[in-house]
């Protein structure tokens, strides 16, 4: 295939189009490589919410620090490369096509094995092993893509930290129709000896620390288990999305911290309360100072979540992609709404069939004058026609427009300057109005 190709073109034509939990054929194509996972220093990330704002607190910090750092997250946003960054940038072309000059020939060879072609997903987290192995990063900051035990993120061996942010009902035809199940499935990245920290509750709390308990047994390794006004509590913040940033004033396991984010939002709390601890925990061995954590939250932006497109009308992306998140970006609807007097509230939304839309619309109903809904530029898309007609049938006004882009544009135009328009529904869905992106 012609090097002009791009590589993740290349990519999905030489490994398996499917959706295959398991990590005999990720752990195979490594073997081939010579395992470069190994020796990588790791912080292990999973969750159903809220786990790509933790990686990107985390990897903040860790610069702020001065470590070399690296972050592996997914699905990108608009460019392939960010999925692999290496001290806060993308990879670059070249970079990202040199290390990948040796999976071709062991993906070439994993075809004669009995486990098959390693999928799409397998051989991109190779190679960022591979990447992140060349670039010889001090810390890299992984998140798993589908779930945790299964996930092809899941052969690191040893991380130096484990997170488990939330959890909540996802890929259930995958993952398991309740929430315990779903949490057994996100404990299995919890490793001997690896410290823990989650903010997860109920019944999937008990999960996750009982599997910790029992994979741990004699080990020392630390747990620290967050709940909401005991563990951490906030005493007053400042969130006014024009600024993009919030101030927040929290109670930390008992140490009173005042901290700057730029990310907004009342669901960034238990975010923040979960990289703050994990930043507590691996203080003694990288040396983090109070200055490195308010330094580098202060600096940990991250597209695609609440971002401010536009002031007037204020215009903010959300990645929000399962009713979890579709009810966090409702209550900072209602909150905005009850603060600011909005002439008209303008929702746009390509969403995926795959997903539980019906629950993420009903929740976000309350809160919005009027849809503009355009179909994904996914597989998965669910039709614009169809999410409408159900929305009408809901007593919701709905339209639709070809594409994102355009849905976006008849929302501002019909919201007025005065108007708030919130564009959400998937992660893919922003990527496609930040890649046409004519927000002025």
């Amino acid at each position: 295939m012609k090097a002009s190709v791009p590589l993740a073109e290349r990519l999905a034509a030489n490994t398996s189009p499917a959706v295959i939990p398991g990590l005999e054929r990720t752990r195979s194509l490594l073997k081939l490589l010579g395992r470069p996972e190994r020796g990588l220093k790791v912080i292990h990330v999973a969750g159903s919410n809220g786990k790509g704002s933790v990686c990107r607190m985390l990897e903040s910090v860790l610069l702020a620090r001065g470590m070399r750092c690296g972050l592996y997250t997914s699905p990108h946003l608009v460019d392939f490369n960010e999925r692999f960054r290496v001290n806060g940038v993308p990879a670059p072309d070249a970079a990202l096509e040199a290390a990948a000059k040796p999976l071709w020939k062991a993906l070439k060879i994993q075809e004669g094995l009995p486990d098959g072609r390693a999928t799409y997903f397998e051989a991109i987290t190779v190679l960022a092993f591979l990447f992140f192995r060349r670039q010889r990063v001090q810390m890299l900051v992984l998140e798993t893509g589908l779930g945790g035990r299964l996930d092809s993120t899941n052969v690191v061996e040893s991380p130096i930290l484990t997170v488990i942010t939330n959890i909540s009902l996802e890929h259930t035809r995958i993952l398991g129709a309740t929430e315990s199940a779903i949490a057994f499935e996100k404990a299995g990245i919890i490793k001997k000896g690896s410290a823990l920290v989650t903010a997860a509750r109920g019944k999937a709390r008990a999960v996750i620390l009982r599997r910790f308990k029992q994979i741990q047994g004699a080990s020392k390794a630390a747990c620290v288990a967050l709940l909401p006004n005991k563990d951490w509590k906030v005493l007053s913040q400042n969130d006014e999305p024009e600024a993009g940033f919030q101030t927040v004033e929290l109670r930390h396991l008992g140490v009173r911290h005042v901290l700057s984010l730029p990310l907004l939002g009342a669901h960034q709390h238990e975010n923040l309360a979960c990289a703050l601890a994990a930043c507590k925990l691996l203080a003694p061995a990288l040396g983090l100072s109070g200055q490195d954590i308010a330094e580098g939250l202060a600096a940990a932006d991250w597209p695609g979540r609440m971002q401010v497109l536009s002031k007037r009308p204020l215009t903010l992306a959300d990645g929000a992609h399962n009713p979890a998140g579709a009810r966090a970006l409702a209550t900072y609807i209602r909150d905005l709404r009850g603060r600011r007097n909005f002439k008209r509230c303008a929702l746009v939304a390509g969403v995926l069939k795959d997903k539980d839309w019906r629950a993420m619309f009903l929740a976000w109903k309350p809160l919005v004058d009027r849809f503009f809904l355009a179909t994904p530029p996914d597989v998965r898309g669910l039709d614009a026609g169809e999410a409408a007609a159900w929305l009408r049938s809901q007593a919701c006004r709905a339209e639709t427009a070809p594409t994102l882009p355009a849905a976006l544009a008849k929302a501002r135009h019909w919201a007025g300057p005065k108007g708030l328009v919130l564009a959400t529904g998937s992660l893919y869905s922003i990527g496609a109005l930040l890649k046409n992106r004519r927000v002025r």
